[in-house]
């Protein structure tokens, strides 16, 4: 975008449609250089001569203190003016540095500053940039999944467990019968029947520990008047 500066008016005796060199500054103001306006800035000025005024955008030249006219708007057609050789020429906004109304932008203030109106249909959003059609999309709140410190509580179903089992020996001494003969035991160590172990567990859900507490900033979306 083309540059300002604050009170640069200036006199210009050039006459004609082309490059325009700047004389002196019009008593009160400042000349673009004590304004400070660089060699090979682009700025936004106007042109005012009799009845006749032009607003565009010229690149300024310290060395022979010229400035180069792109016409935005003109009493001419909006073409350049023909200047007289006693026209004034000055800095000065044009509609390119104002934005229309009805243009939204993001600021990291509560309140839209002073022509602007406060958005409050989107709230507790995050923002996605998108390289096709901008809308919006989602089910859960900002603040609720990124204030998780933990998983959500979850049960395992017999179907969601690998199929296992647990089993164990029963250390029971056996006796065992030698017909007419007798009998003799197999001691503490003789195994008898197989049987599961105890059960254990309560079948309740559990957690995952997890923090995604991220830090943020919260901006408001407001709109040009």
């Amino acid at each position: 975008m083309a540059k300002l500066y604050n009170l640069a008016r200036m006199t210009t005796a050039t006459t004609g449609t082309g490059t325009i060199t700047l004389g002196s500054a019009v008593s009160g103001y400042l000349s673009f250089a004590a304004a400070g306006v660089q060699n090979g800035d682009t700025v936004t000025c106007a042109m005012k001569d009799g009845s006749n005024s032009e607003i565009g955008e010229g690149v300024y030249t310290a060395s022979g203190t010229t400035l180069t006219r792109s016409v935005i708007k003109s009493t001419n057609s909006d073409t350049a003016i023909s200047l007289s050789g006693s026209a004034e020429v000055f800095v000065t906004p044009s509609h390119r540095h104002f934005m229309d109304s009805g243009t939204l932008m993001l600021f990291q203030q509560t309140s839209a500053p002073t022509g602007w109106t406060k958005q409050t249909t989107h709230n507790d959003k995050a923002l996605r940039v998108v390289s096709g059609t901008a809308s919006s999309g989602g089910s859960s709140a900002f603040s609720t999944v990124f204030g998780k410190t933990a998983t959500d509580a979850f049960t395992l179903t017999t179907n969601e467990i690998p199929s296992h089992q647990h089993f164990g020996f029963d250390r029971t001494p056996v006796t065992f019968s030698l017909g007419g003969v007798g009998s003799f035991a197999s001691g503490a160590n003789g195994y008898n029947t197989v049987s599961n172990t105890g059960a254990t567990g309560s079948g309740g859900s559990h957690t995952h520990g997890m923090d995604i507490r991220v830090q943020y900033v919260d901006l408001i979306i407001a709109q040009k008047d």
